[in-house]
């Protein structure tokens, strides 16, 4: 028998843990549907007025038509999803004053993001079945089902966020391999979403110099084109934008709380509550943050150093849990970024039954509000008017965090067991 047949073998009823998935997903579609129709608004995270779907999409496409992108609007997107955005406008809607206007022009343009979230989800199936050895066409399209219907590719679809293109880029980078095409494609996405920068250190630490100073100079070419294509002047100011929305402490703190990935970011729901929660709980919460924040920056140091423990994609896993569960700012939709790295996260070892259940809890809904519970008027950038909005923080929001933790420590095992060995 083959290693390949053994994987194969070995991973044999893996096709159950999808069925789960699935059968978790259609439970909270009905769920969904029937919460829509009995208030009009969509549960948590999707909380904003229906009026808004796609506003992250239809937002950014009206802003790559006009100048004030970084000093108005203020946005910390790179300069190249304003370019990628302008080419998605039809000529015959150049002329809209609002975003909302926009998406009734061409209410057809977000078929591009479903088209690429559809390629990506493709990929990432073909990379997962290829790398374990299923052979079984109806097992293929049983994962590639749970996944296309994830709860963070959902989320991120309804926002209508550009992080579907940096997922579909991440996973031809990671289909083509370390090579120039993959450094290329790595370069996309990272001129869509920035924080994807921390993949760098996967070809540093591993001392593929090529594949580093590849990625990197191309990542720079795309940024300059994009910079000619735009005639944008302002784009230096993204970097005062990006500190200014990390450090947001007001009402919008549930933007980061209610679906998020971060630590940090759940431990600034107890510091909104400062003035009713007891001192203890305040302190704790104050020492998890930084807590954290030394956890993964251990991992990151102990990964430069031992850096041939791992697979290339086991390290991608590790410098992006790293990333988002010691930063505010990524989405919980962010997860899906994890997807091309499946294989990795699910076939170990190690700890691979834990492995699989984090997964798990990481793909599928846990949204229904569990409190504290507020009401607020939140500005939208679509439908340019307040909307009063009623939600509160979700059972996924307490326990993910908690989750992605536990998972880069499981993931960073083969580090850890050196250290005690070489101790």
């Amino acid at each position: 028998m083959t290693s390949a047949d053994s994987v194969c073998v070995k991973n044999k009823n893996i096709h159950w843990w999808f069925v789960w998935i699935i059968f978790s997903e259609l439970v909270f579609l009905i769920f969904f549907v029937k919460y829509f129709e009995s208030s009009g608004y969509a549960m948590p995270p999707f909380f904003f007025a229906p009026l808004d779907t796609f506003m992250d999409f239809y937002n950014t496409n009206y802003w790559s038509l006009n100048d004030g992108r970084y000093d108005i609007w203020q946005s910390i997107y790179p300069i190249s999803v304003f370019a990628l955005a302008q080419m998605l406008v039809p000529d015959y809607c150049a002329s809209v004053v609002l975003p909302a206007e926009l998406r009734d022009c061409s209410p057809y343009s977000i078929a591009w993001l479903f088209l690429f979230y559809f390629c990506a989800i493709f990929v990432c199936t073909k990379l997962f079945v290829k790398q374990v050895g299923i052979k079984y066409i109806s097992v293929e399209i049983v994962i590639f089902l749970a996944l296309l219907m994830q709860f963070p590719g959902l989320y991120a679809l309804e926002r209508g966020n550009y992080i579907i293109v940096a997922f579909m880029l991440l996973a031809f980078s990671q289909a083509f391999g370390a090579n120039w095409k993959g450094a290329v494609f790595l370069a996309l996405a990272i001129n869509i979403k920035q924080y994807l920068i921390v993949l760098w250190f996967v070809p540093f630490f591993k001392r593929e110099y090529t594949y580093f100073l590849i990625s990197f100079f191309a990542s720079l070419l795309i940024n300059q084109i994009s910079m000619i294509v735009l005639e944008d002047g302002n784009y230096r100011q993204i970097f005062e934008n990006m500190f200014s929305f990390s450090g947001a402490v007001n009402s919008d703190f549930f933007q980061k709380v209610w679906y998020t990935t971060s630590l940090s970011s759940w431990s600034k729901a107890v510091f909104y509550y400062q003035d009713r929660i007891p001192v203890i709980l305040y302190l704790t919460a104050h020492f998890l943050r930084w807590f954290v924040l030394f956890v993964a920056a251990s991992i990151l140091f102990l990964s430069a150093r031992k850096a041939h423990f791992f697979t290339w994609e086991q390290l991608s896993v590790v410098v992006l849990l790293s990333m988002m569960v010691a930063t505010d700012s990524p989405g919980g939709y962010a997860v899906i970024l994890l997807l091309p790295y499946l294989s990795a996260i699910l076939i170990g070892s190690y700890a691979n039954k834990y492995r699989r259940i984090i997964m798990f809890v990481l793909l599928i809904p846990l949204d229904f509000v569990v409190g504290p519970i507020i009401e607020f008027n939140q500005f939208s950038f679509l439908s340019q008017h307040y909307v009063d909005v009623s939600t509160g923080l979700t059972f996924g929001a307490y326990i993910r965090p908690f989750c992605l933790l536990f998972m880069l420590i499981i993931m960073s095992y083969p580090v850890l067991v050196s250290l005690r060995k070489f101790s």
